[in-house]
């Protein structure tokens, strides 16, 4: 049915699936670059995603908005994450 909530549910379970993988990469410690987890306990933007099981609409979500932002098309979070010119502030 056009209006029965599903689509509401799924793009607030986005959302709050994004928040969980920013809470995770909010500080430069924990974010890294070439592995999707350290030993101590950083993770790349994969590993975020792969850690909260998010749907495949987040990772689309943050592969749009570093294209937009860096101007660059990438195949995926990860080539983004491990881009040379990528910085935890990117």
């Amino acid at each position: 049915m056009p209006f029965d909530g599903r689509e509401l549910r799924r793009n607030e379970r986005t959302l709050y699936q994004l928040g969980e993988v920013i809470e995770l990469l909010r500080r430069e410690d924990k974010w890294c670059q070439h592995q999707m987890k350290t030993k101590d306990d950083r993770r790349c933007i994969l590993g975020a995603l792969m850690h909260v099981r998010a749907n495949a609409a987040v990772a689309h979500a943050i592969r749009g908005a570093a294209e937009e932002i860096t101007g660059k098309a990438y195949r995926g979070v990860e080539a983004f994450n491990d881009d040379p010119n990528t910085d935890h502030s990117s």
